[in-house]
């Protein structure tokens, strides 16, 4: 059953009607945000995805604007034991649950391989029309933009490809060079993979306790 939020854009002593949204994939991710003193603070921002709304009737938060440049900040590996404060249990069916700890797994397994060949990941944060979005992981030495999956499902691979040619393409209108990267638990249907090889996307993939980068 799909979730209804309602969103309103609040300017006391009015509120205007944006429209009707739903819940993403995945539900919310923590970010680190500037508060209204330019600080950066830890926050759950949710995943809003429209179904019947007018985006542009949405004010971009003021502190937001601030950042007007990519941002480059320390990576930490997410803790899969951690998933189930992400969202409340009511969020995410269990299953949801232990496949969200499987990608953070991958996440934090693909980082420290990538530390012992010495090249150690980090964040991006790009913003975007007011707002910040932000890859899973960043090689600056490689210029690898990385794109996590749970899943080889091809629904999944075809949600990654749109999202890393996405960030690459903003990155690249911040004068910022990269490569889209695909991070994945095991190698992906033949035809998914030429795809991605013909839009010019790495795979990595898990391989045992290592992993196989396959490059385009």
């Amino acid at each position: 059953m799909t979730r209804v939020i309602r969103v309103f854009n609040a300017k006391p002593p009015y509120a205007t009607y944006v429209g009707a949204f739903t819940t993403g994939e995945p539900v919310c991710t923590f970010q680190e945000i500037p508060g209204q003193d330019g600080l950066l603070r830890r926050a759950i921002v949710f995943n809003l995805v429209p179904l019947d709304a007018s985006t542009s009737l949405l004010s971009p938060h003021p502190g937001r604007l601030r950042m007007l440049k990519p941002q480059i900040v320390r990576w930490d590996p997410p803790d899969a034991s951690d998933i189930s404060v992400v969202v409340d249990a009511t969020e995410l069916p269990p299953g949801d649950r232990v496949v969200s700890r499987v990608e953070f797994q991958l996440q934090a397994d693909f980082g420290h391989w990538l530390e012992e060949r010495g090249t150690p990941p980090s964040r991006l944060r790009l913003p975007v029309a007011g707002t910040i979005i932000e890859p899973d992981m960043y090689v600056e030495s490689e210029g690898w933009l990385v794109e996590a999956k749970k899943s080889t499902g091809r629904e999944y691979v075809r949600m990654a490809i749109g999202q890393v040619l996405d960030y690459v393409h903003n990155a690249r209108t911040l004068d910022t060079v990269t490569t889209p990267m695909i991070l994945l638990p095991g190698r992906a249907e033949v035809d998914l993979m030429e795809l991605s090889a013909d839009l010019g996307i790495t795979l990595a993939t898990r391989d045992g306790d290592s992993f196989e980068l396959l490059r385009p």
